[in-house]
Protein backbone atom coordinates (compact mmCIF):
# COMPACT_ATOMS: atom_id res chain seq x y z
CA UNK A 1 0.00 0.00 0.00
CA UNK A 2 2.70 2.29 0.98
CA UNK A 3 5.13 1.81 -2.35
CA UNK A 4 1.30 2.75 -4.23
CA UNK A 5 0.50 5.79 -2.31
CA UNK A 6 4.40 6.62 -2.85
CA UNK A 7 3.92 6.28 -6.67
CA UNK A 8 0.58 8.00 -6.72
CA UNK A 9 2.41 11.02 -5.47
CA UNK A 10 5.34 10.68 -7.66
CA UNK A 11 3.51 11.38 -10.54
CA UNK A 12 0.69 14.06 -9.36
CA UNK A 13 0.94 17.47 -7.64
CA UNK A 14 -2.29 16.57 -5.39
CA UNK A 15 -2.53 16.33 -1.77
CA UNK A 16 -3.50 13.02 0.03
CA UNK A 17 -5.88 13.19 3.21
CA UNK A 18 -5.29 9.36 4.98
CA UNK A 19 -8.24 8.63 7.42
CA UNK A 20 -7.36 6.55 9.90
CA UNK A 21 -10.20 6.27 11.77
CA UNK A 22 -11.53 3.40 10.13
CA UNK A 23 -7.89 1.26 10.07
CA UNK A 24 -8.80 -2.06 11.36
CA UNK A 25 -6.53 -2.80 14.67
CA UNK A 26 -6.40 -5.86 14.56
CA UNK A 27 -4.34 -5.95 11.38
CA UNK A 28 -1.90 -2.96 12.82
CA UNK A 29 1.22 -4.64 13.83
CA UNK A 30 4.18 -2.19 11.97
CA UNK A 31 3.32 1.10 10.15
CA UNK A 32 7.06 1.58 10.00
CA UNK A 33 7.09 0.80 6.15
CA UNK A 34 4.55 3.12 4.95
CA UNK A 35 5.83 5.83 7.50
CA UNK A 36 9.55 5.22 5.76
CA UNK A 37 8.10 5.41 2.52
CA UNK A 38 5.41 8.60 2.99
CA UNK A 39 8.10 10.53 4.22
CA UNK A 40 9.80 12.19 1.27
CA UNK A 41 6.04 13.53 0.78
CA UNK A 42 5.22 14.76 4.29
CA UNK A 43 3.87 18.35 3.23
CA UNK A 44 1.16 17.03 0.58
CA UNK A 45 -0.07 14.76 3.25
CA UNK A 46 -3.02 15.02 5.99
CA UNK A 47 -3.88 12.68 8.62
CA UNK A 48 -7.76 12.30 10.06
CA UNK A 49 -7.02 10.73 13.21
CA UNK A 50 -8.60 8.39 15.57
CA UNK A 51 -9.29 8.75 18.99
CA UNK A 52 -5.60 8.87 20.34
CA UNK A 53 -6.58 7.82 24.04
CA UNK A 54 -7.63 4.35 22.25
CA UNK A 55 -4.73 4.21 19.13
CA UNK A 56 -2.20 2.18 18.69
CA UNK A 57 1.12 3.73 19.38
CA UNK A 58 2.08 2.93 15.39
CA UNK A 59 -0.35 5.47 14.26
CA UNK A 60 0.86 8.41 17.32
CA UNK A 61 4.30 7.83 15.37
CA UNK A 62 2.78 8.18 11.97
CA UNK A 63 0.46 10.69 12.93
CA UNK A 64 3.49 12.74 14.51
CA UNK A 65 5.47 12.41 10.75
CA UNK A 66 2.51 14.28 9.00
CA UNK A 67 0.44 17.41 9.92
CA UNK A 68 -3.21 16.73 10.95
CA UNK A 69 -6.01 17.26 8.98
CA UNK A 70 -8.19 19.81 10.76
CA UNK A 71 -11.11 20.38 7.53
Amino acid sequence: MGQRIRDSLSRSKARLVLDLKKLQWNKVDDLRPLREKLAGYRSRIRIILPKLAAAHPEVILLAGMFRNYTG
